[in-house]
């Protein structure tokens, strides 16, 4: 038997164009079906973002995932340069390190080359909500770095791991406040904030006690070059 995920996808995309209106789990079948595709393509390294998110959407947790592991370098990046005084929007930054505007670019990449209508993902508003019905499926499931990444030198995410500890010591900052975790939640973490999705840093140790903890709302950007 020939199972054909690419079928199945564009199928499922012409079923949600008819209906009009899209429920959560038929937007959450988008990345199951997507991951199967991949999968049988071999094609992980082609939509490195897409992965991350794939595999996201069906653990409680990741720490031993590369993708994870850019989410948490780029992340501490936006940290480090706040440390050293830029003053931009450390909320929309972190939000950035997300990487959703990557995960919509190989979405239509990989629809395209398997003939699969893009309306779904053409539209911001549909894209907004897509993504507002991902990140609230993936609340509380953190993204983090294996709990002796700091002692095992062969520890997955290692390697990343250390980069960060170097970009830190050239530039002049604590080594050991790295970001360790990030996760999403819409429990409001100081009560002047209004309610929504957050992300959550954890700097120097994944558990809470023991961490520096950094909050910011979560923002979707709208990029005028992709939605006119």
């Amino acid at each position: 038997m020939n199972y054909d995920p690419a079928a199945r996808l564009a199928r499922h995309v012409e079923s949600l164009k008819k209906e009009g209106s899209v429920r959560h789990s038929e937007f959450i079948e988008i990345l199951r079906l997507a991951r199967l595709i991949l999968e049988k393509g071999d094609l992980a390294r082609t939509y490195p973002t897409l992965k991350l998110y794939c595999d996201w959407i069906v653990h409680s947790g990741l720490d031993k995932n590369s993708g994870g592991y850019a989410v948490l370098q780029a992340a501490d990046a936006v940290v480090v340069s706040h440390l050293c005084g830029h003053d931009g929007s450390m909320v929309e930054e972190v939000s950035r390190a997300l990487s959703v505007g990557a995960l919509h670019a190989e979405l239509i990449q990989l629809s395209k080359a398997n003939g699969i209508d893009t309306a779904v993902f053409d539209i911001f508003e549909n894209w907004f909500n897509f993504c507002h019905v991902l990140f609230i499926e993936l609340l509380d499931r953190a993204i983090m770095f294996p709990e002796d990444v700091e002692t095992n030198k062969s520890a997955r995410g290692r390697k990343e791991f250390q980069k960060m500890l170097q970009h830190r010591a050239t530039r002049g900052v604590r080594t050991d406040q790295v970001v360790m975790m990030l996760y999403l939640s819409h429990i409001q973490p100081d009560p002047n904030m209004h309610d929504g999705i957050y992300w959550n840093l954890r700097l120097g140790h994944r558990e809470h006690a023991r961490a520096i903890n950094v909050a910011g709302a979560l923002t979707i950007e709208k990029d005028s070059t992709v939605f006119p």
